[in-house]
Formats: C-alpha cells, sequence, structure tokens
C-alpha cells in the first residue's frame, strides 16, 4: 500500500480507500484485525490521527468495528458491502466515461467488445 503525497486527494481518504482495496481483494479477511493506528501511522510515518479519521470513516461506513482492547476488525458482511457499492460506481460513473471516451477517440463498439472479451478470457 502506497501514499501518493503530491496527490490532491487527502491522506486520509487515500488511507481508507487502501483499506477497502486490501478488504475487497481479501487482504484483510472478515473477522480479521486490521493492522493498529499506531502501526500504520510508524509505517506511512503520518499522524496517528490521519489514520484515526480513515478508521472513522470505514467504521461509519460499516466495514470494520472497534473491539475493546483487541483493536479494530473487518466487519462480517463487508466485501458484499464493498461489491454492492462498487459496482453501483462502476456501472454509474466509470462504464460511461469508459464509452464517452472510446466515441471521442473513434473506437467502435465492436473493437471495445473484442478487447473486453480479451481481457476477461486472461
Amino acid at each position: 500500500m502506497n501514499l501518493d503525497f503530491s496527490n490532491k486527494t487527502p491522506i486520509y481518504l487515500q488511507i481508507a480507500e487502501m483499506i477497502r482495496d486490501a478488504i475487497l481483494s481479501r487482504g484483510f479477511a472478515e473477522g480479521e484485525p486490521i493492522p493498529s493506528v499506531r502501526r500504520m501511522a510508524v509505517n506511512y510515518n503520518i499522524n496517528h490521527q490521519t489514520i484515526l479519521k480513515a478508521t472513522q470513516m470505514l467504521i461509519e461506513e460499516g466495514l470494520i468495528e472497534k473491539k475493546r482492547g483487541q483493536g479494530m476488525f473487518v466487519k462480517t458482511g463487508a466485501v458484499k458491502k464493498l461489491r454492492k457499492s462498487e459496482t453501483g460506481m462502476f456501472v454509474d460513473k466509470e462504464i460511461p466515461a469508459f464509452v464517452s471516451r472510446a466515441k471521442s477517440l473513434d473506437i467502435s463498439q465492436t473493437e471495445i467488445i473484442k478487447k473486453i472479451k480479451e481481457q476477461y478470457g486472461k
């Protein structure tokens, strides 16, 4: 997981996105702990308040939970919840942007479908 300090996206949002990605890819399994705030702050050399802001956001989203005296854990059902929200965003924003870009480049629907099938075959 890498942070981009030159990116305009705030660091806490980048951290939250990295944790979401790790949950989706099963890097952090449901029911398992995520690294401690202290550990992440040291690893990324950033203020622990930044990590707390990111994790609080994920708690509010229902993806992780605090267990007193034990740390933070990925909630059961987090993968399903993330897939649902990410699928909606992909379908509503990324596909239309992709199609618009393909049209502006004069790439035919047939070419696009062929390339998508090739990618799915890999």
